[in-house]
């Protein structure tokens, strides 16, 4: 007898589903690899492309966990919970040789908590500059009022530009490197990883900084592509390979609140 299906999208279960149906929505690309999916009788939810695996349906298609591609299980490779397909075999197996991380089920953050955690951040780093403006606006202005701008006036006007770049380019670095996130991503509940999920160097959370000002360019189009983008990357994400995605691991993801039928 068929089995009846259950899967999780954004943290909200769906379904009863058949099998054939679970397939078609593979198929479409509703369902991915990474989703969570169950039916009675399994212990857990598990990904899909573990779940429906050769062994469940020889016929049934999956993803590749490295490029996405869709592929029939029979012509990939399983790796634990990650399948592989050919064309991605020897790159993957020579990463997991040399950084010892497999493939990791991501929740990408998407555009608009992205926003929100962008003007978070900018919430706080103008909190820290206005007492230094308060503070020295008053000079600035009897400077520029008296019809005279001395050397003083341009210094002072260009240590507090300073003072502000320096700034927001230390609190970004300092809190991607140390923390993985940034005090407004903290709040937002998202982390800044690695294509494999591990924690920026040093290098590269300055790296990612500084691509921010060419994702900035050309009216903002580069973090436009976060819309459009399957992993949820804007151009500094790609530049730099990294990806910002949920803070939950996958154990708290398994044990999200879903509505319906548990296992």
């Amino acid at each position: 007898m068929a089995q009846i299906w259950y899967y999780a999208l954004d943290r909200q279960q769906l379904g009863p589903v058949s099998e054939e149906e679970m397939d078609r929505l593979a198929a479409a690309g509703t369902i991915r690899g990474n989703t969570l999916v169950w039916h009675a009788g399994m212990v857990g939810w598990e990904p899909y492309n573990a779940a429906r695996g050769p062994e469940a349906n020889a016929g049934a298609l999956g993803f590749c966990s490295q490029c996405g591609a869709s592929q029939p299980f029979s012509e990939m490779v399983r790796f634990g919970d990650a399948w592989v397909c050919a064309a991605c075999k020897e790159p993957f197996t020579q990463r997991l040789r040399e950084t010892g991380f497999v493939a990791q089920k991501f929740r990408y953050a998407g555009f608009w908590i992205r926003v929100l955690a962008k003007l978070i951040d900018s919430a706080i780093l103008i909190a820290v500059y206005m007492p230094v403006s308060y503070l020295t606006s008053p000079m600035l202005l009897r400077t520029a009022g008296s019809g005279t701008l001395t050397p003083g006036f341009f210094l002072l006007e260009g240590g507090l530009l300073l003072f502000q770049i320096v700034g927001s380019g230390a609190y970004d670095i300092f809190f991607v490197w140390k923390y993985s996130a940034t005090p407004g991503k903290m709040i937002c509940g998202k982390k800044i990883v690695t294509a494999e999920g591990g924690r920026l160097t040093l290098g590269r959370a300055t790296g990612r900084y500084f691509a921010n000002y060419l994702s900035s360019l050309i009216l903002g189009m580069g973090y436009l592509m976060v819309a459009f983008d399957d992993e949820k990357r804007a151009l500094h994400d790609r530049i730099c390979d990294t990806r910002v995605v949920d803070k939950l691991d996958r154990a708290k993801l398994d044990g999200a609140k879903l509505d319906g039928p548990r296992p």
